[in-house]
């Protein structure tokens, strides 16, 4: 690669970094993807090729996350809005989707490689999956809220629907984090998996009050707690203090629910 387009890319990266960090915030990001008209290659690397050469391999991996960032960016920016349309978030949906459909095999969870290429491609999906939950947890927030009887049937499945979509996100993330500990691959939280844990807490936290007190919801919820409560050296005890309010609320909505809508009494036989 020429140094002239290599510098173009890198400039390029530190845009897309920057709308990243922003769409985390939930801040629409101030440079626009109309302003940077840079299409990134994506190398078509071989599984037993990742990263053998660096100009190559590296190259494609920050395109598909470069891309990723673009989608987050966009979408977090258009959810700030004060009126936004459903057939334009069908639209965002679907980015996300065909992302992770056109994802090379070599960047998938499941390719086995070193320790680095494991903990980059964990990584790269924790992002996609934090995309899903920025871009579904307004509607699991608004039903957790107001509930879905003022809604029309086609929007209350809408919500519905992001509310599940939401929910499996953020077990998924729950589960590759556990893995990860379990494999020794995290010694301390970053920035960034900080984000990822906590984002999935509040998800859970919020499909709890919409599922009723699910029982399921709450362990998945304890669960997040436990996994800060693993980290060697932790300083994380602000929020395992501030979890631990919310988990007692939480049981405490789940028990109000099951004194108000006890369960139905069994049939007696003749």
């Amino acid at each position: 690669m020429d140094p002239v387009r290599l510098g173009t890319v890198l400039c390029y990266l530190k845009i897309a970094n920057s709308s990243f960090l922003a769409s985390n915030l939930a801040l629409p990001s101030c440079i626009v993807d109309d302003l940077v008209n840079i299409s990134l290659p994506l190398e078509n690397v071989l599984p037993g090729q990742f990263w053998q050469r660096a100009n190559a391999s590296l190259v494609g991996y920050q395109s598909v996350s470069t891309t990723l960032s673009q989608i987050l960016g966009r979408t977090a920016s258009y959810l700030t809005q004060q009126k936004i349309s459903l057939f334009t978030l069908l639209h965002y949906f679907g980015e996300l989707q065909e992302w992770s459909d056109g994802l090379p095999e070599a960047f998938r969870r499941a390719t086995v490689g070193t320790l680095a290429q494991a903990k980059a491609i964990n990584f790269l999906t924790l992002r996609y999956l934090d995309a899903v939950m920025v871009a579904t947890r307004p509607f699991l927030a608004s039903l957790a809220r107001f509930g879905g009887a003022s809604l029309s049937p086609r929007l209350r499945n809408f919500f519905r629907f992001c509310a599940n979509v939401a929910s499996l996100a953020a077990r998924e993330v729950v589960y590759c984090l556990r893995n990860e500990m379990d494999k020794q691959l995290v010694k301390g939280l970053t920035a960034f998996d900080r984000h990822f844990l906590v984002q999935s807490a509040c998800i859970l936290a919020l499909s709890c009050v919409v599922q009723l007190g699910k029982r399921d919801e709450r362990l998945r919820f304890r669960q997040c707690i436990e996994l800060l409560l693993r980290i060697p050296g932790g300083r994380y005890g602000y929020l395992i203090r501030d979890m631990r309010v919310v988990e007692g609320k939480l049981e405490r909505f789940a028990a109000m629910k099951a004194i108000k809508e006890p369960y139905p009494l069994p049939l007696k036989k003749d």
